[in-house]
């Protein structure tokens, strides 16, 4: 069957000539590698989006405390089953695990979680320590995180990819929005207060583009 084949190219390539031959065959062989990475990276998406969001964000957050994100991990067709984040995907697991199914579509954010939806321990930024003093930042934090999520899987290809790199593009400017110094360690009511309605009103943005299903996930 090879040699057929094989044959058949030989005569083929005669016919058309070599330099159209080959160019031709490029382009086929181009064609079907694009196909074949949209094909996985496809897959990769839609086996992502049916992890709970509460995990998501937990292994979005350690990627990006790496460098990494799940979005980065989707464009290069890494699924959630991928043995290099089986340790990340445990670890959330275990810390989501205390969590009701049910809190999940109950639309009710205070109690999914007390804490926000990252380690505070770990906290860097100014406006991450100002989620982390109490309730009210760690339900802001929640609201906007799902929000995000139902918006970055409602969206596909390379869309992802800029709506991520916008997010923290906004999540950089909080400092200068709300007057506050990558320094600070204690902050003023009214700079606390510019973060929370920050984080609230770019959640009411995320939804306001979301509709049926993926608006109902984003209500926690």
């Amino acid at each position: 069957m090879a040699k057929i084949a094989a044959y058949l190219v030989v005569l083929v390539a005669a016919s058309i000539g070599s330099q159209a031959f080959a160019q031709n065959a490029r382009d086929v062989i181009n064609m079907f590698t694009t196909m074949m990475r949209a094909a996985v990276i496809d897959h990769a998406r839609i086996d992502w989006s049916k992890i709970p969001l509460a995990e998501t964000s937990c292994i979005d957050q350690a990627l990006q405390q790496q460098g990494y994100s799940t979005g980065a991990l989707i464009q290069n067709g890494i699924g959630p089953g991928d043995p290099r984040v089986s340790n990340i995907r445990f670890g959330c697991r275990t810390s989501t695990a205390s969590v009701p199914a049910s809190n999940e579509n109950a639309g009710n954010i205070e109690g999914l979680s007390a804490k926000p939806t990252f380690d505070c321990t770990k906290a860097k930024s100014a406006t991450a320590h100002i989620v982390c003093l109490d309730q009210v930042g760690a339900n802001a934090d929640w609201d906007l995180i799902s929000a995000y999520w139902a918006r970055y899987f409602s969206l596909t290809g390379n869309d992802r990819n800029g709506f991520d790199q916008a997010q923290q593009n906004w999540l950089d400017s909080l400092n200068q929005i709300c007057g506050i110094s990558r320094q600070q360690s204690t902050f003023l009511p009214a700079q606390r207060q510019c973060v929370l309605t920050a984080y609230r009103n770019r959640a009411a943005s995320y939804r306001s583009q979301l509709r049926g299903d993926a608006l109902a996930e984003s209500q926690f």
